[in-house]
């Protein structure tokens, strides 16, 4: 039996590998598998004031990452960056994005913005609950650009 080593691995390394394996597992299944990364950001000035993290895959959109600069919150930079990405979503054919936030983030927040509370996992990061939460998207967009 082969000796077996894990080591790291570049981002371009990884990407190509994924490219290689996944359609070899999913094409007899009739599944496509194309992730795209989103990486947004918010600028004020010039200066970043927020950034927002997520992937496309598979229809569905997965928010990994929404912040705004200290000091800039409840001024709506939050909620462009999650239009924005709906937005995103939404062009790219996703019907549902889903993401998760904790006790002490942002919840309500996300609940505003019609997400819904999917299940929790209690005592998780940080000794904290950990909401997963979801929405539903229409196929079209629904702001103007």
């Amino acid at each position: 039996m082969d000796s077996i080593t894990v080591a790291d691995w570049t981002p371009d390394e990884l990407s190509a590998f994924v490219a290689a394996e996944w359609p070899i597992h999913d094409e007899p299944l009739g599944i496509r598998w194309e992730a795209r990364d989103v990486l947004l950001v918010a600028r004020s000035g010039g200066q970043a004031i927020g950034a927002a993290r997520g992937m496309l895959v598979g229809g569905v959109g997965e928010l990994k990452q929404l912040l705004v600069k200290k000091g800039r919150d409840r001024r709506g930079v939050g909620s462009r960056l999650l239009l924005e990405f709906e937005d995103r979503c939404r062009t790219a054919g996703c019907h549902k994005i889903r993401l998760e936030t904790a006790e002490y983030q942002a919840r309500p927040f996300y609940e505003r913005h019609g997400y819904s509370c999917l299940t929790t996992f209690e005592n998780d990061r940080f000794g904290k609950a950990v909401f997963v939460m979801a929405k539903e998207l229409a196929c079209e967009l629904q702001r103007p650009r």
